[in-house]
């Protein structure tokens, strides 16, 4: 009776133990190449002024400089010309969270801008933009000195 109360617990216990593994999998879809491919897949589509391939979800929520706004309303999509060579990405597999800060170009005139995006499911369900244009807007360094 007690070799097969403790075959029955060791059972469970093995049970769950896989359960949660799924779960971590499922959460953890995707991995840190998938989070700085979208990344890289959201700067491309910044450059190239064509946000409509991005894989975005139903409830996608978009912040650019604290403002809510549609996808299509972000300035940054119209107005990013280049992608300078700096780039430093933060990522948090577990969150489905990749940062990165990246220096780009509007019209010639570096930019310093971050980046946050949350991904679930494969696509894109958070969107946070803060550009810095001058010294008087961020403190920035001198982007070109």
């Amino acid at each position: 009776m007690k070799s097969l109360t403790i075959t029955g617990l060791l059972f469970a216990w093995c049970v769950c133990g896989a359960a949660r593994g799924a779960a971590a999998q499922t959460a953890a879809a995707c991995d840190r190449e998938c989070l700085r491919g979208n990344v890289t897949q959201l700067l491309y589509a910044l450059v190239k002024h064509d946000i409509g391939g991005l894989p975005v979800a139903d409830t996608l929520r978009v912040t650019e400089d604290a403002v809510e706004k549609p996808l299509a309303k972000v300035g940054l999509v119209s107005t990013v010309t280049r992608l300078r060579g700096f780039r430093q990405d933060v990522i948090d597999e577990r969150a489905g969270v990749a940062a990165s800060q990246v220096v780009v170009e509007e019209t010639g005139a570096p930019v310093l801008l971050v980046v946050r995006l949350k991904v679930v499911a494969a696509k894109l369900t958070e969107l946070e933009l803060v550009a810095t244009r001058s010294r008087a807007e961020g403190l920035i360094f001198n982007i070109d000195g």
